[in-house]
């Protein structure tokens, strides 16, 4: 009788053990499922597209006065970006809708920045060219956006999601400038600066995305972004320094053409 009783109770406390862990496990995992308010941030690179990553072929030098140097089509209206690729740094907040197991509302806040690749002077009209100093343009933009989130749990530490978001974004392009000395057959040789002033702008901009997550901490993801379809507005101011003097020109604000930011994000996430 009593080696029956210390079996049965031997058994029990066994029993117990394994029933406690189970539910502390389902516990946690509910506590997990509940929570409503998430928060992340993440960062990334971007790749961009289109004409914003395009250079137009025909650049050329002295002839481009008091038009970006390297950016501007006249002809068919585009502003050509001549962005490199870049890096991305954001915050997340999401809400999970109790009753709708993985959907979820969210609102995102990200600044983009991305660099412009380098260019050459060339020969018009067999004039030389000499380039001096070059300050290039950078791209800046912080789009504030609001979508939803599906996150589909695939086990224990596994899921996949994906989300859309819409809402505004804001443009900023940093001054560019260059500077060189031109030989002209009629005033000889004169030095030119030019400076461009770029005003913001505001655009609809929204964003798709996928990825994976992975211990419910860690999130892997690929998103497209379109963040505008807006004027480049900007004012270009140009002096011209000759062997009879110095005079400027320019001042005025001019419309170089609209420039579409899309671009590819690749993005690491940690989740609070």
């Amino acid at each position: 009788m009593t080696k029956n009783l210390k079996k049965l109770a031997a058994f029990a406390l066994v029993a117990a053990t394994m029933m406690s862990a189970t539910m502390a496990q389902e516990a946690q995992q509910s506590s997990a499922d509940n929570k409503k308010i998430e928060f992340s941030i993440h960062l990334g690179g971007n790749v961009p597209l289109g004409f914003w990553e395009d250079e137009e072929p025909d650049r050329i030098g002295y002839a481009d006065i008091g038009l970006p140097l390297k950016s501007t089509s006249y002809d068919d209206g585009t502003y050509y970006g001549d962005a490199d690729m870049g890096f991305n740094l954001g915050i997340k907040v999401k809400y999970n809708i109790p009753k709708l197991k993985g959907l979820g509302l969210m609102a995102t806040a990200d600044v983009f920045f991305n660099t412009s690749n380098d260019f050459e002077l060339k020969e018009i009209d067999d004039d030389d060219f000499i380039l001096h100093t070059t300050e290039h343009q950078c791209y800046i933009n912080v789009p504030l956006m609001l979508g939803v989130n599906y996150n589909l749990a695939l086990g224990n530490n596994f899921g996949i999601w994906a989300e859309a978001g819409i809402g505004a974004n804001l443009r900023m392009i940093t001054d560019q400038s260059y500077s060189f000395e031109a030989a002209l057959s009629t005033l000889g040789e004169v030095d030119v600066i030019s400076t461009w002033d770029y005003q913001n702008s505001i655009d609809m901009a929204f964003q798709v995305g996928i990825g994976m997550m992975i211990m419910d901490k860690v999130s892997l993801g690929v998103h497209y972004y379109n963040l505008g379809n807006s004027d480049v507005m900007g004012i270009c101011d140009t002096k011209y320094i000759t062997p009879i003097g110095t005079y400027t020109d320019g001042g005025d604000l001019l419309n170089y053409g609209k420039l579409n930011s899309s671009m590819f994000v690749f993005r690491l996430g940690y989740h609070f």
